[in-house]
């Protein structure tokens, strides 16, 4: 296939990598990897089911045929990163799902997800936003555990564990540009709040599996891999790694320390919002926390969703431990 000129909805990150702009919710909020060596291509995460034929003709632009697709990496089991795995895989005649042990389960049948995803997000949320989803046939699913490597033409990825966010979340190492594929396993940063003094990143800490103990031990191990960059799916890529990561460390000391001090989730929500916009103050950015709280709002709501359940499987088991 000749290429063309690349989509407008990629842009490119490193030397073979580009992200895909899926558009959920907004643009610029959710991105795909895409990783491209020797005429073959490794898409990371895959948005929704309505971004689907969009994320095709993008690889297709980069001179990627359907064929030359050799891997769909999940990073982790939830829906805005992998709702579009079954209908993409629809297009893909070759290609393998790469995903952790604990997510390859909910890529063959997502329907536990889907469930989930409308306790937390509602009816009305789910049917616009991920209508669509497919299940994958078992035998094109390959379970990848910590340090395997798939192979993109000369290129060996690296998967990383990177538990705290979700413990079925992976990384991906590339080597040959110090490139690390995140997820949502470095905070969640959008570019209309990035500003001279670096992104304002927050934490993911979605419900039902937050580990803040892990959490901290994957930021930890990701500055250990010494990465030039970090690209998290949402959203901006992140090119001083370990202030971020000092970053990331404070807040979730601080945010635990919120969740044990609220009184409700919706205290705790507010709580989380104002403690984002005293940061913005700190770093002399206060006319800013309108914007913000505009755009990290519905991510502030299920992270107070999160940091509740935390706290009450704490407390679940501290009763329990009493009562022994």
């Amino acid at each position: 296939m000749t290429q063309s000129k690349p989509d407008e909805r990629l842009d490119p990150i490193a030397e073979g990598i580009w992200r895909f702009d899926t558009h959920y919710v907004r643009p610029r909020h959710t991105g795909c990897p895409i990783v491209v060596d020797s005429g073959r291509a490794a898409i990371f995460d895959t948005g929704v089911p309505g971004n689907i034929d969009a994320l095709v003709a993008a690889v297709e632009s980069l001179g990627i045929p359907r064929e030359a697709v050799d891997w769909v990496i999940v990073s982790h089991a939830h829906l805005d990163h992998m709702a579009g795995v079954g209908p993409l895989m629809q297009r893909l005649p070759v290609a393998k799902v790469a995903a952790h042990p604990s997510a390859a389960p909910h890529v063959i049948d997502p329907g536990k997800l889907e469930k989930g995803s409308r306790a937390v997000f509602g009816d009305d949320f789910v049917d616009r936003y991920y209508a669509g989803i497919e299940p994958v046939a078992a035998e094109r699913v390959v379970e990848t555990e910590d340090g395997d490597t798939l192979t993109l033409g000369t290129r060996e990825l690296q998967m990383v564990y990177a538990p705290g966010h979700a413990w079925h979340q992976q990384a991906l190492w590339d080597a040959r540009t110090a490139t690390v594929l995140a997820g949502d396993a470095f905070g969640v940063n959008y570019p209309e709040l990035a500003g001279g003094d670096g992104p304002f990143a927050i934490l993911p800490t979605a419900p039902p599996q937050l580990s803040p103990e892990a959490m901290h031990e994957t930021l930890d191990r990701i500055v250990a891999l010494g990465p030039e960059r970090v690209m998290p799916a949402h959203f901006t890529v992140i090119e001083n790694p370990r202030e971020v990561a000092g970053e990331l460390h404070r807040i979730m000391d601080e945010w635990l320390d919120i969740a044990l001090e609220a009184s409700s989730v919706e205290d705790l929500l507010e709580r989380l919002i104002a403690a984002c916009a005293a940061d913005l103050q700190r770093r002399g950015r206060e006319e800013e926390a309108e914007t913000m709280r505009e755009l990290y709002y519905m991510d502030l709501y299920v992270n107070a969703q999160g940091l509740w359940h935390w706290r009450r499987r704490r407390e679940e088991r501290a009763a329990e431990k009493g009562g022994k």
